[in-house]
């Protein structure tokens, strides 16, 4: 063999135990980052080279695009379900269901049409026309506490809602930063677009978001569901939290969906169904003759809108004289005017609905609200377990394969190594035409 061929030999061994070695990183890699969230695994591939002194190999992340895709709407989706059903269990527990199988503000108005009621068979007696005022007072008081209660939760989500924006801001700037590595020629590897895809998924915690590739097939442009642009190749853009209309997806948008629709729909119905109460009862108490032989005056306060009123709704009345229960022209001792005002509990608005039916389908629609977000939220959550086993089956680490892969590269690496310790030898001799010579 030819001092030449030698020497290509030497250099082919030279080469693979350099690329066989690049395998053992590669397998190490995989190994340590096993358990890393969004870690895509590494494989090897030997390449055919038109060089006769080379081995090459190249190194790819095994991800499906499609997988990783659908894995971030995904998440956006069940980040939403998740958000909106704890704002729901939260909502519920502003009216808990007591011993009786009543909430507060039930048992309140059930308190105050039985007051009348006790004051129809009892009109002159102070004790019952004082227990009307409690009665009263204690429906305004649970209105009161419902609504503060609802109140305090929606401006809680416009808190948290804040807060997240922030993150969605400072991910939106490090993707924009990623992207203008990408642009820079720096993603060598691939582990950039990695770390980019991950961050992509963060965001798809908080809000729903659209990526699209840029035509340069490098940077991504990443659109809010609302289609505020949040990131344009390496430029970011602040999250816009002056309107939340259109916003879906993540978080946020499960916090939006709560918020303006169960909450608000509640706290709508507090306001209509303490100005329907308070209206009726100063109504028909001004219709009656009070104990002073007067028109009886107005027991709660009058709403000058139904907005809010649920809040401030409270009893004006100071003494249980000024309780209307005798009709006009019965005299102060009648209790026409106390029939009519327990004859209230039937009253039935425009829908065809008493205070008692209105509040009870307004605490029906709450349950099932929170009942189908239940639903769908261990829907959701399934559906993205199901989406992460696809990309684990297709990105994640085996622990079985890549001990194999570790022996297999390691016998490589030894035959190599043989291979040169051989040629070097021959090499030697042949340098020393043909004497048996010692390699240091």
């Amino acid at each position: 063999m030819s001092i030449g061929s030698l020497a290509s030999l030497m250099s082919l061994a030279g080469s693979a135990l350099d690329s066989t070695q690049k395998a053992l990183n590669v397998t190490a890699q995989n190994v340590a980052n096993q358990n890393t969230a969004g870690y895509t695994r590494r494989v090897v591939a030997f390449q055919d080279s038109v060089s006769v002194s080379a081995v090459n190999i190249s190194v790819t992340q095994q991800r499906d695009p499609a997988v990783e895709q659908r894995l971030a709407n995904q998440t956006q989706v069940a980040q939403a379900a998740s958000s909106k059903l704890s704002a729901l269990n939260d909502l519920q527990n502003v009216f808990p269901v007591n011993s009786s199988g009543s909430t507060a503000l039930g048992s309140a108005l059930d308190g105050l049409w039985t007051s009348f009621a006790s004051l129809e068979a009892n009109p002159s007696d102070v004790a019952t026309r004082q227990a009307v005022l409690s009665s009263a007072g204690s429906f305004a008081s649970a209105m009161n506490s419902a609504a503060s209660q609802l109140d305090q939760q929606i401006s809680g989500i416009n808190t948290q809602i804040g807060g997240i924006a922030t993150n969605v801001d400072s991910l939106s700037k490090t993707i924009a930063g990623l992207n203008q590595q990408i642009l820079e020629g720096r993603d060598t590897d691939g582990s950039i677009s990695e770390q980019r895809q991950q961050v992509i998924t963060q965001l798809s915690n908080y809000l729903g978001v659209t990526v699209t590739p840029n035509t340069d097939n490098a940077a991504v442009t990443v659109t809010a569901s609302n289609g505020a642009v949040l990131v344009s190749g390496a430029s970011s853009y602040a999250f816009d939290m002056t309107s939340t209309s259109g916003l879906t997806g993540g978080q946020i948008g499960g916090l939006v969906a709560a918020r303006d629709g169960a909450l608000t729909s509640a706290r709508t119905a507090l306001d209509q169904l303490a100005t329907t109460v308070a209206n009726a009862v100063n109504t028909q108490n001004a219709a009656g003759v009070d104990a002073n032989g007067s028109s009886g005056g107005a027991i709660f306060s009058s709403p000058s809108s139904a907005t809010g009123f649920a809040a401030n709704i409270k009893v004006v009345m100071t003494s249980p004289s000024g309780i209307a229960a005798a009709a006009s022209g019965e005299g102060s001792g009648g209790s026409g005017n106390a029939s009519a005002l327990a004859a209230l509990k039937d009253a039935k608005n425009t829908s065809g609905e008493t205070g008692g039916d209105f509040l009870a389908a307004m605490l029906s629609e709450i349950g099932a609200q929170a009942s189908a977000a239940s639903t769908d939220n261990t829907a959701q959550n399934a559906t993205l377990t199901q989406i992460q086993s696809q990309r684990n089956a297709v990105s994640g680490v085996s622990l079985d394969e890549e001990a194999a892969n570790l022996t297999m590269y390691q016998r490589a690496y030894q035959a190599n190594a043989r291979i040169f310790a051989v040629a070097d030898k021959l090499m030697a001799e042949a340098i020393n035409l043909g004497q048996d010579t010692t390699v240091s």
